[in-house]
């Protein structure tokens, strides 16, 4: 990927790990998402190879701003208000957890190798069917 550390593409994977927070704290407290939302970060997982950040988060006609909302707004809030503690909790986590996942070459090789695997689920029940989201969630 090229020009990563751009405002814009720093901010939109900022946003994208606080979208994730979100849903997360959403599905614990209600039991439900966006599946929209959803398969924006779940395609992500698949699209690694990408040219910049943007394309990563860019969904089905949707560009990466509008595909993120969520987060950049979740994100905003939380910087400007003080507002979602929990998610912004989250979030922190999540970054932490890449710093430490990222110093383990083998175990990102082998996450690497089942997401490829998984690619064929994809096409086959669609992004945020169950068995996808299982088969992702067992390799993590």
């Amino acid at each position: 990927m090229k020009d990563l550390h751009t405002l814009e593409h720093r901010t939109l994977a900022l946003a994208g790990i606080y979208q994730a927070a979100s849903l997360v704290d959403q599905i614990a407290r209600r039991g439900d998402t966006v599946e929209s939302e959803m398969a924006t970060l779940i395609g992500s997982v698949f699209r690694q190879e990408s040219e910049s950040v943007v394309a990563i988060y860019a969904g089905d006609n949707l560009p990466a701003h509008v595909a993120l909302q969520r987060g950049l707004r979740t994100m905003l809030e939380a910087i400007s208000t003080g507002k979602h503690r929990e998610i912004t909790r989250y979030a922190m986590t999540l970054v932490q957890l890449e710093g430490k996942l990222g110093k383990h070459v083998s175990l990102l090789d082998r996450i690497g190798s089942g997401i490829s695997d998984s690619a064929d689920q994809v096409r086959y029940f669609g992004m945020t069917h169950e068995n996808v989201l299982a088969r992702l969630a067992d390799l993590y």
